[in-house]
């Protein structure tokens, strides 16, 4: 569960964020719509705790995250899978080391889950080729092979469809909601 209680982002004299309150229940699916501009990038940075609120409360699972160590944050944060809106792939990694980079960076080694991933996602047949080669829906699924990589807690998304067509937003829409479900 997440509980953001009068949550304010401020930046220099400029306030992104005021006064929010929302709390998302565990198995629940959101979604956050505004101008641009309106600070919805701020609060998926604040979700994803890169960034601390300057006034209110955040919680996970009814523990503020400001309360944190670092090394507890550290942990919280590897509990979060991340979406963004340009994929964030490395171009000069293949399809299957970008899967695999979360767990690459803990020292970790599980490539029966990556394979499993790139399976779930559509994606087994392009392992081996770099990101240049695929197409953007691919490579949203490649991005969303690799947030579910760590079994993610939470799974937040920015703008994930924005830049795609209307075929490979359905596709990755449909992704998304079995993703959910499984």
């Amino acid at each position: 569960m997440i509980e953001l209680v009068n949550v304010s982002k401020q930046y220099d004299k400029t306030k992104s964020l005021h006064q929010i309150s929302f709390t998302v229940e565990q198995g629940e699916v959101i979604g956050i719509v505004g101008k641009s501009g309106s600070g919805k990038s701020t609060l998926l940075r604040l979700l994803n705790l890169m960034e601390t609120p300057t006034e209110g409360t955040i919680k996970l699972n009814g523990v503020d995250v400001q309360s944190l160590s670092k090394k507890e944050l550290r942990q919280q944060q590897q509990k979060i899978g991340m979406i963004f809106q340009h994929h964030n792939l490395l171009e000069n990694l293949r399809v299957y080391q970008n899967v695999a980079l979360p767990l690459r960076l803990q020292k970790k080694k599980n490539p029966k889950k990556i394979n499993d991933l790139l399976d779930f996602v559509g994606m087994s047949h392009k392992a081996d080729s770099y990101p240049v080669k695929l197409s953007g829906g691919e490579r949203q699924r490649v991005s969303i092979a690799r947030a579910l990589s760590r079994d993610p807690h939470l799974l937040l998304c920015d703008e994930a469809t924005s830049s795609l067509d209307e075929e490979n937003t359905e596709s990755v829409v449909r992704l998304l909601h079995k993703t959910h479900e499984e």
